[in-house]
């Protein structure tokens, strides 16, 4: 990860949700749930930038505490439900990809969304069924299967660029 040395890099580390300034009072930092500074602590608050800055490249760690785990986990469940909710919606109206015929590429791109939607599926229910003693580790399996299923997604679009839309053969508009 690259080093933070101004606010730009602050605002892009993935570890941080906010970045706020209170004048006189200095600098605050809110870190998205899984990260901390110190047991517990899920806010920087220094003086400085580069007081922030210090902080942030060296004494942030992945967070073992029951709030992070409970955030992180309906993370998940939102995630997967989008995901599931954006393929499984139908309607009365056809859309363009109802009863046509797809390309190989098409089809494999569809592969690899069904995949990675289903290993989003996967990652949901090992998450609500195991319990993890080393939150570390558990941050750093999280990233990669999370990054993995998002490489898939991207490569499927960039096979083919309407795969969402080509798995809803019909969709639904609900009305309040």
């Amino acid at each position: 990860m690259r080093l933070a040395r101004t606010k730009a890099d602050i605002r892009n580390d993935s570890r941080v949700a906010a970045l706020w300034s209170e004048g006189e009072d200095g600098w605050w930092v809110e870190m998205h749930p899984g990260w901390c500074w110190a047991p517990e602590t899920h806010w920087i608050h220094e003086e400085t930038i580069k007081e922030v800055c210090a902080v942030l490249n060296h004494d942030v760690t992945p967070c073992d505490c029951a709030e992070c785990a409970t955030m992180l986990s309906s993370v998940i469940r939102t995630r997967i439900e989008t995901t599931t909710k954006e393929t499984t919606t139908m309607k009365r109206t056809p859309t363009k990809w109802a009863g046509k015929k797809l390309t190989k590429d098409q089809q494999k791109a569809q592969r690899k969304w069904r995949r990675a939607v289903s290993e989003l599926v996967e990652l949901h229910e090992i998450l609500h069924t195991t319990i993890f003693r080393d939150r570390k580790h558990l941050h750093e399996r999280l990233d990669r299967r999370l990054d993995a299923i998002e490489r898939q997604k991207n490569t499927a679009r960039e096979l083919f660029p309407e795969v969402e839309e080509s798995f809803t053969i019909a969709s639904m508009r609900i009305r309040l």
